[in-house]
């Protein structure tokens, strides 16, 4: 499948007309993206970048480079299959934990929504990539993602998810300087062993 089959196959995804694709890429007429989708046209690198932020997806998918997101279905290996199973679980966990829907977090990461299905039922290994993503948008480190604990260096410690209005202060209301300060607050708390749980 060529950038223009992909091109093509994402359009109809997202019910866009060939025209109004040619709007949105600054092209005069739709016979531009019909030549493209032929595979008549080349597509230039800058052209591509435009296209994958058009379709919501990325530049790698429509050349063909994310070999890793398409080629990682996983065997039938039962101890393999199981952990994906629990990564997927705690990703569907947080995602929850968030209140997205699995299209919400699929168009964050800039892959398509039954890939994010695979994920989460364990049919799929994950890019280390998308974890690094995930642990982003979750907060959360990839350490938990993927053994469900955190590593405080040689000492684990069971982490969660940390509280959605604690996430939301430090990544959009406290400047730098606060968040530092409560860090080290939360880190003075846990000093203080009748603060643990």
């Amino acid at each position: 499948m060529g950038i223009g089959d992909r091109i093509k196959q994402r359009r109809i995804e997202l019910g866009m007309s060939q025209q109004e694709l040619a709007t949105a890429m600054g092209y005069t007429s739709k016979s531009t993206i019909n030549k493209i989708e032929l595979g008549k046209n080349d597509v230039s690198q800058s052209k591509v970048v435009k296209f994958s932020k058009v379709l919501n997806t990325t530049p790698s998918y429509l050349m063909d480079w994310d070999l890793d997101d398409e080629n990682n279905d996983v065997s039938d290996y039962s101890k393999e299959n199981n952990e994906y199973i629990e990564i997927g679980q705690r990703i569907k966990k947080c995602r929850l934990n968030l209140n997205k829907s699995q299209l919400d977090l699929a168009s964050s990461l800039g892959i398509e929504r039954s890939t994010l299905q695979k994920y989460e039922a364990g049919k799929r290994a994950i890019p280390i990539t998308v974890l690094k993503e995930l642990s982003i948008i979750f907060s959360v480190s990839i350490d938990y993602l993927v053994t469900g604990l955190n590593y405080n260096g040689n000492v684990k410690t069971t982490s969660y998810p940390i509280n959605e209005e604690l996430s939301y202060m430090i990544n959009n209301t406290l400047n730098t300087e606060a968040t530092i300060k409560l860090i080290e607050f939360a880190r003075f708390l846990s000093q203080d062993k009748k603060n643990l749980k």
